[in-house]
C-alpha cells in the first residue's frame, strides 16, 4: 500500500478493513493525507447499511454524495463485512466516483480497488 502514496498520496481513499480507525492510522502514516472509512460514509447517511450503527471514531467530514473517491484500498479483513461490502460496491456502481449516483449501464470500472492480501 504505501507504494500507492506516490499516486493517491494527495487524493480522496477510502481506507477498509481493521478495527476502528486503526487501519487509516497506519494509511495516514504512510503518508495518504485524505482518509475516509466506510464507518464515516455510514456516520453520514445512516440509511447506507441500516444494520449497524456507526462508531464513535467515525469522522462524517465530508459530503461523501459531493466528494469523489480517489482509489478504495483494503487494508485488512474487515470486521463489518455487510457494511464495508454496501459501501465498496455503491462506489464501484456510482458515477463520477461519489456515493448516491449510480451508472445505469456497465461502463468499466472508473474507481480502482487494492487489496493488501491476495486472500481477501
Amino acid at each position: 500500500m504505501q507504494a500507492l502514496v506516490q499516486k493517491y498520496g494527495q487524493g480522496h481513499v477510502l481506507v477498509v478493513g481493521g478495527k476502528d480507525r486503526k487501519s487509516a492510522h497506519v494509511a495516514q502514516g504512510y503518508g495518504f493525507q485524505k482518509i475516509s472509512t466506510p464507518d464515516d460514509i455510514l456516520a453520514w447517511n445512516p440509511s447506507v447499511w441500516p444494520f449497524s450503527r456507526p462508531s464513535s471514531s467515525s469522522n462524517p467530514s465530508q459530503d461523501y454524495s459531493q466528494v469523489p473517491i480517489d482509489a478504495i484500498l483494503m487494508f485488512h479483513d474487515s470486521w463489518n463485512w455487510g457494511r464495508d461490502l454496501q459501501v465498496i460496491i455503491d462506489l464501484l456502481l456510482s458515477k463520477e466516483r461519489v456515493m448516491g449516483r449510480y451508472t445505469a449501464g456497465t461502463n468499466g470500472q472508473s474507481l480502482p480497488l487494492y487489496f493488501s492480501n491476495p486472500d481477501i
